[in-house]
């Protein structure tokens, strides 16, 4: 219920700010596994250390 009560509140902003970094977290991470399958982790890790 407590989640209702903080939806209902003005941090909604707040919650979708974390739920679209969980996204582009989860999309991040599936194109890393993508690309460590196509490349075997060269260029993944290259990137990864640029970021």
């Amino acid at each position: 219920m407590w989640v209702v009560n903080v939806i209902n509140k003005n941090s909604a902003l707040v919650v979708d700010v974390i739920f679209y970094f969980i996204l582009f977290f989860i999309l991040f991470f599936l194109f890393f596994c993508v690309d460590n399958v196509f490349l075997f982790g060269r260029l993944g890790f290259k990137v990864l250390f640029v970021i």
